[in-house]
């Protein structure tokens, strides 16, 4: 009988990668262990629980030799945050009273959408130069009785920022440096 080649011992000693997917990221890495394998995290964008593990790579069903590195791509949870974020975003920019307040921070271009229909504003800046080290920008919202701040923004870069506009005040919305 002709001795195995290297390959086939190896091939003899393979283990299948197990299916994790969905699973808490905890409990996966439990169940990779106990299969042999060495395991990494990856954290990705991504839908389904916060911590639940979305792939592997290599993928379920694949051979891998005992020891060898699984990584699991674990979902950050936030992309049904972000669906409702750019849901929310859209129904105030096409709010029937939404009003638009376009200027310039440090030279770069910034808008604010304002709807008091639904109590919300919006800031947008595009390309902002960051504040000097130590500064935030600041934004606030002046209504007819009152003075409100509204966000601090303390990098610069694309930015936006929400919040919430009095209904009864006449708000303008004014950022500053400080």
């Amino acid at each position: 009988m002709p001795r195995p080649t290297r390959a086939e011992l190896e091939a003899a000693r393979a283990l299948t990668v197990p299916d994790v997917t969905g699973q808490d990221k905890d409990d996966a890495r439990k169940a990779l262990e106990a299969k042999g394998f060495e395991v990494d995290t990856n954290t990705v964008d991504g839908g389904g629980q916060k911590d639940s593990v979305l792939s592997t790579d290599p993928a379920a069903g694949t051979q891998a030799q005992p020891g060898s590195k699984v990584t699991m791509n674990v979902s950050k949870g936030n992309q049904q945050n972000q669906q409702v974020a750019t849901q929310q975003v859209n129904e105030l920019l096409t709010a029937p009273d939404a009003k638009v307040y376009a200027t310039t921070m440090n030279g770069a271009p910034v808008s604010f959408v304002v709807s008091k229909a639904r109590d919300q504003a919006l800031f947008l800046g595009d390309d902002i130069p960051a504040p000097v080290d130590g500064k935030v920008y600041q934004l606030w919202m002046i209504g007819s009785s009152e003075i409100t701040p509204n966000a601090l923004v303390d990098h610069g870069g694309d930015v936006d920022a929400g919040g919430r506009v009095d209904r009864a005040a006449s708000a303008t919305p004014v950022v500053a440096a400080g």
